[in-house]
């Protein structure tokens, strides 16, 4: 379930996006943020990390009317719902990082939704 929502958001999400890069790029992968190890769909963009951020997050105010905040480099939206794709309320966590002249855009699969 966690992985088909992660891959139904992404869809949603990279749509706007789709102009920079194929969907087809789109891979589940293990990083390190802040020194946790976490499973997330990555993509590498072309672009600046500011225009990026800006854009990811303009497509958040449109498409959920929420804000997203900043912690530690990662962007997140606390406890939202995404009617597209479940009724339950979860964390939407985005971590954007250069990564050789290009930005890598990852969205955490390890989300937990839950019931309001």
């Amino acid at each position: 379930m966690k992985k088909l929502l992660t891959v139904i958001l992404a869809l949603l999400t990279f749509g706007s996006i789709y102009a920079q890069n194929s969907l087809l790029n789109l891979k589940e992968t293990s990083i390190l943020i802040n020194g946790v190890s976490v499973n997330v769909v990555h993509t590498m963009l072309k672009g600046d990390i500011k225009d990026i951020n800006k854009s990811w997050s303009s497509f958040i105010k449109t498409h959920l009317n929420e804000r997203m905040r900043e912690d530690n480099g990662v962007l997140m939206l606390k406890e939202t719902v995404v009617n597209q794709i479940t009724d339950k309320r979860g964390d939407l966590l985005v971590y954007i990082y250069n990564i050789d002249n290009e930005a890598s855009f990852n969205i955490l699969t390890n989300v937990n939704f839950y019931y309001l």
